[in-house]
């Protein structure tokens, strides 16, 4: 079965003041689809003719020898024949209640979760419990983390709509979870040799550069201080350099960040890209030795950085966190610190209500890590009761350092992360 596209602008493209993770996302899946979907023609669904024709330009530069239609919502005929509507974000209640005046086997509805933490994305979420949803439709769950989200989101209103109304039936959507993918191919030829990005960097021979790539935000993305203490505290015995890729929202968060750097660690050089310009991300991609992402967000439903990092090669070091939980094990494709958080506080208005129910801690959930590498053995794998996060931080950056070829690539020449393999694949 195919599905059409339900395209939006913002779904997709990247080339803008302020591209998020489902941007890239949003443009990953569209070119995929363009360069290896099935059927003779990728079709859209539009709400005019001017996207109609921009989803074609887009199908076009994307894989010039596919061809590209779109459906207009006065030519439901079109979509009943198709039988699937994709849409880059969860399925929502208008879409279910257009689909019903047209009879509810018309075609399925398919989304795919990103941020759940926003109001909006909630409210949206916890509607479909009182809309025309059918054991056909479904939203992709880009991880077990973002799953759990919303089977919590859903039990919470049925709970509460059982007992407003007294209602005792539900249906909802399908839960599949399908991880998010990386183009290893675009990826592997980013990376080649490291003479050329690392000569237009400045660096040297003996420099190991660490990379952040994505946005440098440290109240929506990550907190970049426990990152900066380990750079400082190794920068002792090694010659590091820092750069990040990524984009502010404005001029007081990037001078915010230039004065941790400066503060936290004045020791190692630090490089500032533009991670809005491909250009920028090729070259950080290019020269980089070992990728680090430290996040601690609560939106963090995937995490595609880390994946593309093991498509391009590197040793990844990241927080046990989230989405990430699903993509990095720990000693086998990368390096996981444990993290931990406090627990909600139990003054929250909806806690009066359900005095019985235990206080949830975030992360949602965790799973046992045990290092599997042979070759690698730490003294002491720190405890879900060890110090602050930046003692473990340390200690996983600088265990990926012996790992690294000594060669002008830069590049891991053996062991479990030499290439783009079936994890960061999948």
């Amino acid at each position: 079965m195919s599905a059409a596209i339900h395209y939006e602008t913002d779904g997709y493209h990247v080339a803008h003041e302020k591209p998020m993770g489902r941007h890239f996302a949003g443009l990953g899946f569209l070119s995929a689809l363009a360069r290896h979907g099935s059927g003779e023609r990728a079709m859209g669904f539009v709400k005019n003719a001017r996207l109609g024709e921009e989803f074609r330009s887009t199908i076009n530069e994307l894989n010039p020898a596919r061809t590209a239609g779109y459906i207009l919502p006065g030519n439901v005929a079109a979509l009943k024949a198709i039988g699937c509507l994709y849409t880059p974000s969860p399925i929502n209640a208008r879409q279910t209640w257009f689909r019903e005046v047209q009879g509810a086997r018309s075609w399925s509805l398919c989304g795919v979760n990103h941020t759940l933490s926003s109001a909006r994305a909630m409210e949206g979420l916890t509607e479909l419990l009182t809309a025309p949803v059918h054991p056909w439709d479904a939203t992709i769950c880009t991880s077990t983390a973002s799953k759990a989200v919303i089977r919590k989101l859903f039990e919470r209103q049925a709970d509460y709509l059982s007992r407003r109304l007294g209602a005792k039936r539900f249906v909802i959507p399908q839960l599949p979870v399908i991880p998010l993918g990386a183009d290893c191919e675009a990826q592997a030829g980013l990376v080649g040799r490291r003479d050329e990005p690392g000569a237009a960097l400045g660096l040297k021979e003996g420099d190991v550069a660490v990379l952040f790539l994505g946005r440098l935000s440290f109240h929506a993305k990550a907190n970049p201080a426990p990152m900066y203490l380990a750079l400082e505290r190794l920068a002792a015995r090694h010659s590091l350099v820092l750069i990040e890729c990524g984009w502010t929202a404005n001029d007081q968060i990037a001078q915010a960040f230039a004065e941790a750097r400066a503060t936290l660690c004045p020791s190692v050089r630090a490089i500032t890209l533009d991670g809005r310009l491909p250009e920028a991300r090729a070259k950080a991609w290019g020269a980089a030795d070992i990728f680090c992402s430290l996040s601690d967000n609560i939106q963090e439903t995937f995490g595609l950085t880390p994946i593309e990092a093991m498509a391009s090669g590197l040793p990844v070091v990241v927080s046990d966190w989230d989405g990430y939980r699903d993509t990095v094990r720990d000693g086998v494709d990368g390096f996981s610190i444990p993290t931990l958080s406090a627990r909600l506080e139990a003054d929250a208005a909806w806690l009066s209500a359900t005095p019985s129910r235990s206080i949830p801690t975030i992360p949602i959930s965790a799973r046992p890590r045990r290092p599997s590498w042979s070759t690698w053995t730490p003294r002491r794998r720190p405890s879900t009761a060890s110090p602050p996060i930046r003692t473990s931080a340390a200690a996983w950056v600088e265990a990926a350092l012996p790992r690294l070829a000594r060669s002008s690539a830069g590049r891991w020449s053996s062991g479990p992360m030499s290439a783009c393999g079936s994890n960061s694949a999948s």
